[in-house]
């Protein structure tokens, strides 16, 4: 059992990088070759979203993001839409280098916000960022994506 959670975790941080919230991997009675083996799915089927995460999308989709681009970091988060995340995280991409900034809004759709030259939040940390001084930042591209990366709308 030791093992399957270190290769999970092992292919979780090659494939998507650290990041500087640590969730709990929970305990499955998966033999390994299942873990690994994944069946072949066409992109459409990765992108069933429900009625409301449809509308979440479109709702996200309605703002006009490149007004936020070159402004703070802050001050994207605080419109009326975008501040409905329920959680974010920052990606470090190659590890304890800071890479973006992740809001998430459901399990498939996430938006990600790439700063210009850090002024204020330093590049590397074993401890993590942290997100009002992230929000100082200006913003150089904003992402807005569905489940595995896919981006549907990229503003630069």
């Amino acid at each position: 059992m030791i093992i399957c959670r270190f290769l999970l975790m092992l292919s979780l941080v090659t494939s998507y990088g650290c990041t500087t919230r640590h969730e709990e991997v929970k305990s499955t009675e998966t033999p390994i070759a299942s873990t690994v083996e994944k069946p072949k799915q066409k992109a459409e089927d990765s992108l069933a979203l429900n009625s409301h995460e449809k509308a979440l999308l479109d709702k996200l989709a309605k703002v006009d993001k490149q007004t936020f681009i070159g402004k703070t970091v802050g001050s994207f988060i605080k419109q009326s839409t975008i501040k409905e995340y329920k959680d974010y995280y920052f990606i470090d991409e190659p590890p304890g280098h800071l890479n973006h900034l992740t809001l998430v809004y459901s399990d498939k759709i996430h938006i990600e916000i790439y700063a210009q030259k850090l002024e204020y939040t330093k590049i590397f940390s074993e401890t993590g960022w942290n997100l009002k001084v992230y929000a100082k930042e200006k913003i150089k591209e904003i992402r807005l994506c569905t489940e595995h990366r896919k981006c549907v709308e990229i503003i630069n």
